[in-house]
């Protein structure tokens, strides 16, 4: 089956899922111009809501953006790679006005956090190609309540798939 869209990774943290992506992008379609688009804002945890879990501490989940940066060219992964330095709980909607030409075929979401997932899954859903995929990385798992409250609030209706033997519960939807 053929899906059109890049790849986006929501909370890409020190960018473990991102460069996977891109170095399989490299190897398996060395002549696309398809991209990983990595965003985060590397401040790390702030304000938590109620829904999320107490067991993350303010301040968690602090990186160097240009540490990751610096790791994207030693692996010569520049061109594939496009980080975005943005706030999705505040940012996101305007990033995708001004990027209305960016459409995804797997969206991997590893925020975690209630306000960001509530802010970023409506966004990057609809920018999902049908037949593309969503993944959560923590879903239904104590550390991240926040993450299921905004599937539950957001894809209520969308069929959850998990993946086995993995480490955190992961799930994933395939949008229709």
């Amino acid at each position: 089956q053929c899906i059109s869209g890049h790849n986006a990774d929501g909370g890409t943290y020190k960018g473990a899922s991102a460069l996977l992506f891109a170095k399989l992008m490299k190897i398996h379609n060395p002549e696309s111009l398809w991209q990983v688009h990595g965003f985060d804002w590397f401040k790390g945890t702030q304000k938590l809501s109620d829904n999320d879990s107490k067991y993350t501490p303010e301040g968690g989940y602090t990186t160097s953006e240009k540490l990751l940066i610096d790791l994207v060219e030693k692996q010569n992964l520049s061109s594939i790679f496009r980080l975005h330095n943005i706030d999705l709980v505040n940012e996101i909607d305007n990033f995708m006005l001004v990027n209305s030409h960016l459409q995804f075929r797997l969206v991997f979401m590893d925020a975690g956090f209630f306000n960001v997932m509530d802010a970023a899954i409506p966004a990057f859903w609809d920018r999902l190609s049908p037949g593309g995929i969503m993944v959560f990385d923590q879903l239904i798992h104590e550390f991240a309540p926040g993450e299921i409250s905004a599937v539950r609030k957001h894809l209520k209706n969308e069929r959850l798939c998990t993946l086995p033997n993995s480490w955190m519960p992961n799930a994933y939807i395939v949008k229709s």
